[in-house]
């Protein structure tokens, strides 16, 4: 196996989950999304008394956030820290935990490989 020859695909996997999660957020809360944008964007989740608003809007930021996980990660088979298979592993975990019925579970063998090669 090649030195850290899997964090070579922690980084576009991890891009490619965070585009798949944005695609199913966007499907799942477009109307929530119709409702914020035509309420004014600006100061319109705090605003509102509608729970969905702010579970729509931190869907959609966790997807960019993943995305941009994935950006970070080097693909040229430089070491990656421990502490982001640490803290991917973590977050991973609880999440699966809290809802195994989720996605969470994408997100696991590439928790492992950073963990392992980092």
């Amino acid at each position: 196996m090649v030195e850290n020859g899997p964090v070579r695909w922690a980084g576009p996997a991890l891009i490619g989950i965070g585009l798949l999660h944005t695609v199913v957020m966007v499907v799942m809360f477009h109307g929530s999304y119709w409702e914020i944008v035509s309420a004014g964007l600006i100061n319109t989740v705090v605003e509102t008394a509608d729970p969905m608003w702010g579970a729509a809007f931190w869907a959609l930021q966790f997807g960019f956030m993943l995305m941009l996980l994935g950006l970070l990660l080097p693909a040229d088979r430089q070491p990656v820290s421990r502490w982001m298979g640490l803290g991917l592993l973590l977050v991973v975990g609880l999440g699966i935990a809290i809802m195994p019925a989720g996605g969470f579970w994408f997100g696991l063998p590439v928790a492992i490989v950073l963990l392992m090669r980092g």
